[in-house]
């Protein structure tokens, strides 16, 4: 079975518990990885600084980030390109945050900290 840290069980007890989002992800990925001990799946991991809410580990093979958004169906979303993201509710606009821009962010730590030649030539 998948190596959850922290275990789920206390995930769900946190007092700054995960989204239902995030909760429904988590439980997928128990059911799913069950029987695949070389997965590990690291849940709001603080790397640097940045926090993606699921990181994914297969020895061997590579690590997988995931940003959960929350939508709300009910409500308008307008993506204008990857770096702005907006919320139309209530009668105004606010700024949402990018999943794509988060992502990015954590794959540039991840390059300068684990590969950095590599990141040197990318990154530019």
């Amino acid at each position: 079975m998948a190596i959850f840290y922290p275990p789920l069980k206390d995930m769900l007890e946190f007092r700054d518990r995960p989204t239902k989002g995030e909760v429904r992800l988590l439980l997928f990925l128990d059911k799913y990885l069950k029987g695949q001990d070389d997965f590990e799946v690291f849940f709001q991991p603080n790397i640097e600084g940045y926090r993606p809410d699921v990181a994914i580990l297969r020895r061997n093979y590579g690590l997988f980030l995931i940003e959960v958004k929350d939508y709300i169906m009910d409500v308008c979303y307008e993506v204008q390109d990857a770096d702005n993201w907006f919320v139309h509710a209530n009668g105004g606009i606010n700024r949402a945050a990018s999943p794509i821009v988060q992502l990015e962010g954590y794959k540039k730590v991840f390059y300068t900290l684990f590969a950095p030649n590599y990141a040197a030539r990318v990154l530019e």
